[in-house]
């Protein structure tokens, strides 16, 4: 039972180590591989807590890997916008000066009603409000208010 006690603060305190090194980030603000990243870094600290017969190593060697891989990609990225777009995707522009782009909405996966959802959330009512709409690569959408007409 101690074995068990022990093997859990260890790889607790090694993920937490690994999760820290790799960025500040929240969920919600994940690009995609740092998203997947994290999942495999859960599963893989679950493995030696709940076994004892795994030895340790044999989940905090795939933790540092995980994050040794985190660094690489990072790097790769901020030098190479093409890698950057492929492991990241691409910012997509739904609202223009042409109104909502439809073709754009469908290849996102999100409907009409879902995106009014998300306009919603960042305080627009109507879609005349709003200049450009834009669904970052993290997921979230970032809005620019159409500026007042000065009336003289």
């Amino acid at each position: 039972m101690l074995n068990i006690i022990l093997r859990v603060i260890i790889i607790y305190l090694v993920a937490l180590f690994v999760i820290r090194i790799m960025g500040k980030r929240q969920i919600g603000e994940m690009e995609p591989f740092e998203l997947v990243i994290t999942l495999i870094i859960a599963d893989l600290a679950t493995i030696p807590m709940s076994d004892p017969t795994i030895p340790l190593w044999y989940g905090i060697l795939p933790l540092f890997l995980m994050a040794i891989i985190h660094f690489i990609l990072s790097k790769i990225q901020m030098k190479s916008k093409k890698f950057r777009d492929l492991i990241s995707g691409k910012p997509v522009t739904i609202v223009d000066q042409d109104g909502i782009n439809k073709k754009a909405l469908s290849s996102l996966n999100i409907s009409n009603e879902e995106f009014f959802e998300m306009l919603r959330n960042e305080g627009f009512t109507s879609i005349d409000e709003i200049e450009t709409a834009v669904i970052e690569r993290n997921g979230k959408l970032s809005v620019i208010e159409k500026e007042e007409e000065e009336e003289d």
